[in-house]
């Protein structure tokens, strides 16, 4: 999986990258291995944001969340992206 990280105004550390790339691995098990992904991480006053965009060839999953803390917002937004590729596995599944 190809991931592309962007920090504005935030320094991304190693325990924050790596916390993404188990994140991305445990999706590249429901998604698969041919997709990239963009995370962009933004640092505010008081809040901090995470969005995670997960490219696959037909569709793009985006995950979106805020919060005080950098980890927290990484987690939802990857369930977010979780929940997305579920519901579009089982729909896949219910159409053929």
């Amino acid at each position: 999986m190809n991931v592309d990280y962007t920090g504005r105004q935030f320094d991304i550390t190693p325990k924050i990258r790596k916390e993404v790339d188990e994140g991305l691995a445990k999706l590249a098990k429901i998604v698969g291995d041919n997709c990239s992904s963009k995370v962009i991480l933004t640092a505010e006053k008081q809040r901090r944001i995470a969005e995670i965009t997960l490219t696959r060839r037909t569709r793009k999953l985006v995950g979106q969340s805020e919060g005080t803390d950098m980890l927290t917002a990484i987690g939802e937004a990857l369930e977010h992206i979780e929940k997305q590729a579920l519901k579009l596995n089982t729909r896949k599944r219910d159409v053929k």
